[in-house]
C-alpha cells in the first residue's frame, strides 16, 4: 500500500476511534468510562498511525484495541471501581507483559494470542 495510503487508512482508523465509546456502551452511565478509555489509548494508537506499519498490522492492532476498550467497559458491571480509573492507571488494570484480559465467549485460542499481542505492546508503550 502506498504511504499516502497508509496515511489515509491511519487517519481514517483515528477517526473512527470517536465512536467506539458508543458502540461499547451498554447504558448512559458507560459512556464516560468509554470516552475515558479512548482518552487513555489514543497516544498509543496515535504512535501506531505513525509507525508506517501495513494496512494488515494496523487494522489488527485497532481491532484488538476496540476489543480491549469493550472488555474494560464490560468489567465495570462486575468491579464498580474501574469507573473510577482513569489514564494510564486504567489501562494498566487491564494489560500488562503477559498480555490482556481474556476475550468473552467468542474467542479462539489464535485470536486471543493476537489481542494478547496487542496488548502487550500497549503494556509496554505505557511503560516507556
Amino acid at each position: 500500500m502506498a504511504r499516502s495510503s497508509l496515511e489515509s487508512l491511519a487517519a481514517s482508523l483515528l477517526a473512527e476511534t470517536t465512536e467506539w465509546p458508543e458502540r461499547w456502551m451498554g447504558e448512559d452511565r458507560d459512556l464516560p468510562l468509554g470516552r475515558a478509555v479512548v482518552a487513555a489509548m489514543l497516544p498509543f494508537l496515535e504512535d501506531l498511525a505513525s509507525q508506517g506499519s501495513s494496512e494488515t498490522t494496523l487494522r489488527r492492532h485497532f481491532s484488538n484495541a476496540w476489543l480491549l476498550g469493550g472488555e474494560i467497559v464490560r468489567s465495570a458491571y462486575l468491579d464498580p471501581a474501574v469507573r473510577r480509573q482513569r489514564g494510564r492507571k486504567l489501562l494498566l488494570r487491564f494489560v500488562d507483559e503477559g498480555g490482556g484480559p481474556l476475550l468473552h465467549g467468542y474467542a479462539t485460542e489464535e485470536e486471543q494470542r493476537d489481542f494478547d499481542a496487542t496488548c502487550r505492546k500497549l503494556s509496554r508503550f505505557l511503560e516507556r
